[in-house]
């Protein structure tokens, strides 16, 4: 029977070691852009500490400029932080019986026989040169997936979309002869 299941916590790492055949494709950084928004960050903050000493901030308007280089300092750094804890949490691993995606504490495994183009999201794939995401819909079921954009990237992505097709494919040759074989026999 084809399944979706949603495996948290401690029984994902269990489920990830009872698997005997994994291939597991995992985030990178792309460092320049990880770096840049950690410089940005820090040099705004920088900048909000000098005008607070500078200024004192006596008036209305440094006061204002002071949180809104705050606001922004901060954001440059935890925007490359979140994506920094999203490299070391996510991942995505095929295995002959299903495919899983991993994010955070939490995994979806999902079996090969839910999966074609449009459950896997090729259909409506949003591809750009700075970023390429999949939208699933398995089961009723929304699975967002990043193959990747200015701060992360799939490792070995052409590994993976191949693979992926490849399990499609055979996914719909077994369909096929599973119908064939329904016609010859007749309907009783």
């Amino acid at each position: 029977m084809s399944e979706i299941r949603l495996i948290q916590g401690p029984e994902m790492r269990e489920e990830l070691r009872e698997r005997a055949e994994l291939d597991v494709y995992r985030y990178d950084l792309n460092m320049p852009s990880f770096v840049i928004s950690l410089i940005v960050g820090v040099a705004i903050l920088g900048l909000d500490i000098m005008l607070w000493w500078q200024s004192g901030l006596a008036d209305i308007s440094w006061i204002v400029t002071f949180v809104v280089l705050a606001i922004l300092g901060l954001s440059a750094l935890g925007l490359a932080g979140y994506w920094y804890v999203f490299v070391q949490t996510n991942f995505l691993a095929l295995s002959p019986e299903t495919f899983l995606i991993g994010q955070r504490d939490r995994m979806w495994s999902i079996d090969w026989e839910l999966l074609d183009a449009e459950a896997l999201g090729f259909d409506d794939m949003t591809a750009q040169s700075t970023k390429s995401e999949l939208d699933m819909q398995v089961a009723g079921q929304d699975i967002h997936v990043h193959l990747f954009n200015a701060f992360v990237h799939l490792e070995e992505l052409p590994e993976l979309i191949f693979q992926l097709l490849q399990h499609l494919k055979e996914h719909e040759d077994n369909h096929e002869t599973e119908n064939d074989e329904q016609a010859e026999s007749g309907p009783g």
